[in-house]
């Protein structure tokens, strides 16, 4: 597992926090071949070295299957593509560009699979690749993306001008993703790459482009400061926030799965994430909306369920007392709004609940969360949450206080809270 490699790889510095079980004698070049950071296997050395004559006597002395080998794990490897990945012995010498070994492969019988265009891409050997090709071994884009990735320019430009299908906008955005600006072509930048300027975090040329286009889309932008938000790009935050034409308060479809959808603003979004500096941000902004609720929709088909809540219920539930504290000195905070849920059972079953600020934090147990509540005018210590079912056969409607609440939850120390509250009935 990762974790046993991350113990093993780190073991010199965490050695002494292990028990006697955990403990092993690690060998006198653990540091060298650490900071090497490749593979310490020997068959592994063999194909890095292109020694062939070795690899061929080695193999058969053991009597290496050349076909079903795999390269053995090694908590020295730092390749991130090797590591996800057990290649075969053919796969990690076309991987280092060992066209001897390759070749004496492919003459034993090892079969050629459409996975060694990926390693012959990140050895750039162009003998392995155009083998491929005359072996006509299947080529698929995701070969041409790894080779965007690799940076690796030359083979990008033969793959694009003989094997890619020419869709600029997937390779515009895969550049941007890869910090690859070879096909990023001025001509290309205008507000329809906006949101991927904003998800990889190129501030210049989110700035560039706002200052050269003034006449951006008003969805097109709210949309880019929502992924900006979501991925805490702060420089990319401030320059969107000079735009007249954003909509701050901008709703966001969020599609989950084929049957779960959100709705969510920016501020949502920060809330969630916890962004103490983004949250400022937008709480000085004058025209930001406190109380716009967050819409979770899940249709299950026989059951659907729907929930809405405010920032004032996603900082009681994430129990921030900092965030809460900087909210509820906003003059705009609506506190009575309700957490609402309702969920609909077919043929004819409802059941709807409606939570208070205070309710939701007498659930989360947090005294400190309950105290700044019940301190805040802001907040009525009194109001009503409510509770109802309806069935075929019945209907329940239950109204009930936040004291009544914590005296049925039997909280010594939160009944104690609201005893000691004047404001509580």
């Amino acid at each position: 597992s990762y974790n046993n490699e991350y113990q093993q790889y780190f073991y010199p510095e965490i050695q002494k926090y292990l028990s006697k079980k955990e403990k092993y004698e690690f060998p006198n070049d653990f540091n060298e071949k650490r900071k090497i950071g490749e593979n310490d296997d020997y068959i592994c050395s063999l194909i890095r070295n292109h020694d062939v004559v070795k690899f061929i006597s080695y193999t058969q002395q053991i009597n290496l299957p050349l076909s079903t080998a795999k390269i053995p794990d090694s908590y020295f490897e730092t390749n991130l593509f090797l590591i996800s990945r057990q290649p075969t012995l053919i796969e990690y010498s076309a991987f280092f560009g060992s066209v001897q070994i390759f070749q004496y492969l492919f003459m034993n019988k090892v079969s050629l699979t459409p996975s060694l265009w990926l390693y012959a891409i990140h050895g750039k050997n162009p003998e392995i690749i155009h083998f491929l090709e005359e072996k006509k071994v299947l080529f698929n884009n995701e070969c041409f993306q790894e080779s965007i990735i690799c940076h690796h320019i030359d083979i990008s430009n033969y793959l694009f001008d003989n094997y890619v299908h020419k869709d600029i906008k997937k390779l515009i955005s895969l550049s941007l993703q890869s910090y690859n600006f070879s096909y990023v072509e001025s001509q290309y930048i205008d507000q329809s790459i906006l949101c991927d300027l904003c998800k990889f975090d190129h501030v210049f040329l989110v700035d560039s482009l706002i200052k050269s286009d003034r006449k951006l889309d008003v969805n097109t932008i709210s949309e880019a400061f929502i992924i900006a938000i979501e991925n805490e790009n702060i420089e990319i935050i401030k320059l969107l926030l000079t735009l007249e034409q954003l909509d701050i308060n901008y709703v966001h479809l969020e599609k989950k799965e084929i049957r779960r959808t959100n709705e969510k603003t920016a501020l949502h979004y920060a809330f969630e994430n916890e962004s103490y500096e983004i949250i400022q941000l937008l709480l000085s902004c004058p025209n930001i909306n406190l109380n716009i609720p967050m819409i979770e929709k899940n249709d299950g088909g026989r059951e659907r369920t729907n929930t809405y809540k405010t920032v004032l219920h996603i900082a009681i539930e994430k129990n921030n007392v900092e965030i809460l504290q900087q909210l509820l000195s906003c003059q705009s905070l609506n506190t009575s709004i309700p957490y609402k849920s309702k969920c609909e059972y077919e043929p004819f079953e409802m059941r709807e609940e409606e939570k208070t600020a205070l309710e939701l934090a007498i659930e989360n147990g947090n005294e400190e969360i309950i105290k700044l509540l019940l301190e805040c005018g802001k907040i009525d210590v009194n109001q009503k949450s409510s509770y109802l079912e309806v069935t075929p056969f019945n209907r329940i409607e239950i109204n009930y206080s936040p004291f009544h609440k914590s005296i049925e939850n039997a909280n010594m120390q939160i009944i104690q809270l609201f005893v000691s509250c004047n404001r509580c009935d």
